[in-house]
């Protein structure tokens, strides 16, 4: 296998304003407009298809170093009209030597991309909830929410690929030994509207691909994601106090995974911190009783606690068997261990200790906001790389994903996580790793398990199931067994962990011709047809 078997199939010619080299982090994690995102929409969806990806600006030089002979897309994820006729001149030569797709938006003026592309705006806006792929493949959706596009004309030389209403937006036309193809919609716009937008552009780049294609395919696809295991929070605050789960409850929890052939990734918190109190409870560590001490952290590993005059009197948390338990499913290969800070709790516990309202405020309860920022001189001392010790000592694994207390972070906190090699950011959104940053994916999105809807299968996208121990604890372990069925019944067929996530957005899919044919690779490795 040679180095340039495993070089970048797309190319992202991108506005230097949307993914600016300066950051380490690109999205905020929280909605942005569609014209400040093309580009990293785009990042987003060809990384999930598992393939490698090179950046380029619009400038005829930049365009240049980027392109080569392995490249098997061009993606303009930008206006258009910001090529030059450099940069125009450059893309059709290379489609002369290469046959690779060129993807791009239609035009708004008559320019060299509108005569590559045999393709050009009329001026009229399109509106609808019919649409077809015309294509290899053909295939219909009806759009829940309406569409927009413009309309557009080709020359004789175009074929139309996709229609809405019948009318065309996305057309194809030959150049070389490639294809132009132009898109008359803003791609992220008609994302936004409704999750066929995304099943059109996946069709764009798989379908009207010129050579063979291999993709992960993770349409129909649940990550599985249960918050809080192992946080005192259950214990203090009376807005979200409840019995940790007992061995009894863990063993229900693993028998409905293993019925569902599902993976549960648990945001788990290594750090049990003691509010120095006898009178509200008794705290024993290690099976030993310890000194109570205001602001002390002990291993969640080794805590019983039980109450006497707290929120729940007479209530006894087992964290110590809930280890046990998780480490069991582990074993099983139906619990994967995430991070979920360090013990969910501002990193100033001498504050709380003190604190009037330190088991009614919620504030006291969020650990990677500003409040940790403080220690980002001191990175082994910071609640990031602290819970990532302890779960690594505890379980023996590396978390692949951050989850952030109360979905609070700072800049700070996350580059740390990237400094610290996390792979992954789960919140409501999605975060992966490309380039030593962390990109945010605004259409990965994570629903609550107990709200099953339809509309999250309709992007060929996977979702993110999320929860919290809470509702086992409150409701019983057949809630979840009711919203894994419900989620089935809509059409989920796979529950998997967040780390199969993280492997396939921090991996590289590529289909190498050898001279004894076809060769899947994954990371390097080979890998049979059957397991992408």
């Amino acid at each position: 296998m040679t180095a340039d078997s495993l070089s970048a199939s797309v190319l992202l010619i991108a506005n230097p304003f949307q993914l600016p080299s300066s950051q380490r982090v690109w999205g905020t994690g929280g909605w942005q407009p569609p014209e400040m995102r093309e580009a990293l929409d785009w990042l987003c969806l060809v990384r999930g298809l598992g393939w490698g990806v090179k950046l380029a600006f619009p400038d005829a030089a930049s365009i240049a170093r980027g392109l080569s002979a392995e490249l098997r897309w061009i993606i303009v994820a930008c206006d258009p009209d910001e090529l030059t006729g450099d940069s125009v001149k450059l893309l059709r030569e290379a489609l002369v030597a290469t046959p690779a797709l060129l993807l791009g938006r239609v035009a708004a003026r008559a320019s060299e991309w509108s005569a590559l592309g045999g393709v050009w705006k009329t001026g009229n806006l399109i509106r609808g909830r019919s649409l077809s792929w015309n294509g290899d493949c053909a295939q219909q959706w009806q759009a829940r929410n309406e569409l927009s596009g413009m309309s557009v004309s080709c020359d004789a030389g175009g074929e139309v690929l996709a229609c809405l209403d019948q009318l065309p937006i996305v057309v194809a036309r030959r150049q070389g030994r490639g294809t132009v193809l132009t898109l008359g919609f803003h791609p992220s716009e008609i994302r936004d509207a409704d999750g066929c937008g995304t099943a059109l552009l996946r069709k764009c780049l798989i379908c009207a691909s010129l050579q063979p294609v291999a993709w992960f395919d993770l349409s129909n696809t649940m990550a599985l994601r249960m918050d809080d295991p192992g946080a005192a929070q259950s214990v203090y605050l009376s807005s979200w106090s409840y019995r940790q789960l007992g061995r009894q409850e863990w063993g229900q929890v693993m028998d409905i995974l293993d019925t569902h052939l599902a993976t549960l990734s648990v945001a788990y918190v290594g750090g049990w911190v003691d509010d120095g109190d006898p009178k509200r409870g008794n705290l024993r560590v290690g099976g030993n009783d310890v000194e109570r001490v205001a602001g002390q952290i002990h291993p969640s590993a080794e805590v019983v606690y039980e109450d006497i005059a707290g929120q729940f009197p007479g209530t006894i948390h087992d964290y110590a068997g809930q280890y046990d338990s998780l480490r069991k499913g582990q074993d099983l290969g139906l619990i994967d261990i995430e991070l979920h800070g360090y013990t969910h709790m501002n990193p100033d516990l001498r504050a709380w200790s003190v604190a009037p309202d330190r088991y009614s405020s919620v504030h006291w309860f969020r650990e990677l906001g500003a409040y940790g920022d403080r220690l980002a001189g001191r990175p082994v001392e910071h609640p990031v790389f602290k819970g990532m010790s302890e779960i690594e000592r505890r379980f023996g694994v590396k978390p692949s994903t951050l989850i952030c207390p109360g979905d609070e972070w700072s800049q700070i906190a996350l580059e740390l996580a990237l400094d610290g090699g996390v792979q992954s950011i789960s919140s409501y959104y999605y975060a992966f790793r490309f380039g030593g940053r962390f990109c945010w994916s605004q259409h990965l999105c994570a629903p609550y398990l107990d709200e099953p809807d339809s509309s999250w299968l309709d992007s060929g996208l996977p979702v993110v199931g999320y929860f919290h121990d809470a509702e086992i604890s409150q409701k019983g372990s057949q809630w979840l067994e009711s919203c894994l069925s419900e989620w089935q019944h809509l059409g989920m067929q796979r529950f998997v962990s967040l780390r199969v996530l993280s492997e396939i957005y921090s991996g590289r899919l590529v289909l190498d011709a050898r001279e004894e044919g076809w060769v899947l690779l994954f990371d390097s490795v080979p890998r049979k047809f059957s397991d992408c």
